[in-house]
């Protein structure tokens, strides 16, 4: 399972912050990201689970993160099969502290398996975050 909630800035910018869950194995972790980031990457989930498009992701960093491949974030869908089934890969990391290579940090990588309409209510449950609708977004399992 994979749960995300948003906290705006000032400047319609959002720290998506998700808790992910995936037989026995967890993790949480956070990374900044536009509206704009957030709005296209739940219409690319649309075209995910309509097959429309093979992957959609969504990689964010901390607040000024300058390195390249420093994330603390990253949300990759994609399908499995041609049955409906999507994998929802989340990766997370703690951000970098001074002086430290990104493999001393702390990271879990997790795959959530689902399926369409499971996809489709996260992808509906991301711009809802966006509108103020609700306060978090949650994929389910389909195992």
């Amino acid at each position: 399972m994979l749960r995300v909630r948003l906290s705006p800035d000032d400047y319609k910018n959002y720290e998506l912050s998700a808790w992910v869950d995936s037989e026995g194995f967890s993790g949480q972790g956070s990374g900044w990201f536009s509206d704009t980031e957030i709005l296209e990457f739940a219409s690319g989930l649309l075209s995910v689970a309509s097959f429309a498009k093979k992957e959609a992701r969504l990689l964010g960093g901390p607040v000024g993160a300058s390195m390249p491949g420093e994330y603390c974030l990253d949300i990759r869908a994609y399908p499995i099969d041609s049955l409906g089934h999507f994998g929802v890969q989340v990766a997370l990391r703690r951000g970098l502290f001074d002086r430290e290579r990104i493999e001393q940090c702390p990271s879990v990588m997790l795959e959530v398996v689902t399926d369409t309409s499971s996809l489709e209510q996260f992808g509906s449950g991301l711009r809802e975050l966006l509108q103020g609708g609700r306060d978090e977004a949650v994929l389910g399992s389909s195992n």
